[in-house]
């Protein structure tokens, strides 16, 4: 059916590290497992695991096992990034390029990736590298997706989280929303926040609840 996108929760996801437990999740859809799969070898690769990767991702019928390799620690000289035809000059260790990256998944590429297009051993044994970026699709803030039905506007809540219809989605704005709910005195989260993704936007699965404050004028 055209126009019809299926929202798929999975019970509990969990995650580990070279075989060793890390952490689980509880009620994620497939694009925030995604997303926090990105995140974690992101944090990898800032602390000089250059090589980290997604081993696998069992399924069952509620619950799934996400494998990740963190290999060996090693510094490597970032010589320059190519996304497309453009090459940009770094020069730099790996740990000072996170901040590269962190800006294109808070400016609408949530799904950018960094992998290595060559390496080799430098001057006084220093090894090099050559990352290639891929930017992923670029996403804009859709509609909130309200759970339960909530008198306070909806355009109230999209302003209080910073997620305003057709700006670009922040991975980082999708993070907070947890502490900028409870910065509003009639509001409370029932469940944690969830998201999904189609045609190049992003919509934000909430479950909200009213206190009695909720009559605040000018907001419902």
């Amino acid at each position: 059916m055209a126009g019809f996108v299926m929202h798929i929760t999975i019970a509990q996801v969990a995650v580990y590290v070279d075989g060793k437990p890390f952490k689980e999740l509880n009620s994620v859809s497939g694009d925030s497992l995604h997303l926090f799969t990105n995140r974690i070898l992101n944090e990898l690769w800032r602390d000089g695991y250059l090589f980290a990767t997604q081993d696998s991702l069992s399924h069952s019928t509620h619950f799934s096992r996400l494998y990740l390799h963190k290999g060996r620690k090693v510094n490597v000289v970032v010589d320059s990034i190519i996304s497309g035809e453009t090459q940009v000059k770094m020069n730099h260790s790996y740990n000072t390029i996170g901040s590269y990256l962190d800006n294109l998944v808070d400016a609408g590429y949530p799904f950018a990736m960094l992998a290595w297009d060559s390496l080799y051993t430098g001057k006084r044994g220093l090894i090099h590298g050559v990352l290639n970026l891929n930017p992923g699709p670029f996403i804009e803030n859709d509609t909130l997706h309200l759970l339960s039905p909530v008198k306070t506007r909806k355009d109230f809540i999209q302003r209080t989280l910073d997620m305003r219809v057709g700006e670009s989605y922040s991975e980082s704005g999708f993070q907070n929303i947890s502490q900028k709910i409870k910065r509003v005195s009639f509001l409370k989260l029932k469940s944690v926040p969830d998201i999904g993704f189609s045609g190049g936007k992003a919509k934000v699965y909430l479950d909200l609840q009213e206190l009695p404050a909720s009559s605040f004028e000018g907001v419902i």
